[in-house]
């Protein structure tokens, strides 16, 4: 990034517990923002989608793993699909089921709102 410039450049940095969103402009950070939701909020995220759309129990490995593979904070062009095994909530037995990005993409919604205010909320303090 060519962070001596006087143009402004937005770094954000998505962790697993908080994101930061900065503005740095001339070798110094303009104005930051910072909120706690990160990759694990994500993964919380899907883990309750598929409980209530499913009555599945997941883990907390499975949801990064769906979130690695096919999460997308947009609808992908192509529909991408991913088997999960997780325990039925119902029976108690393991079953296996297909969720699609698009399904993963809805999942995400909540915590990438917040992600996006703060965002927004960093570039107008600018």
């Amino acid at each position: 990034l060519p962070i001596g410039t006087p143009t402004g450049n937005m770094v954000v940095d998505m962790g697993g517990g908080t994101t930061e969103a900065a503005v740095v402009s001339m070798y110094d950070i303009v104005v930051w923002s910072s909120v706690r939701i990160g990759g694990n909020r994500f993964d919380e995220a899907i883990i309750n989608y598929v409980r209530k759309k499913y009555n599945l129990l997941i883990g907390e490995q499975t949801a990064e793993e769906i979130k690695i593979g096919i999460g997308s904070a947009l609808p992908m062009e192509d529909e991408r699909f991913m088997e999960v095994r997780g325990r039925d909530q119902v029976t108690g037995l393991p079953k296996i089921i297909q969720i699609s990005s698009s399904e993963v993409t809805e999942a995400l919604q909540e915590p990438l709102q917040a992600v996006i205010s703060t965002v927004r909320a960093t570039l107008e303090k600018t």
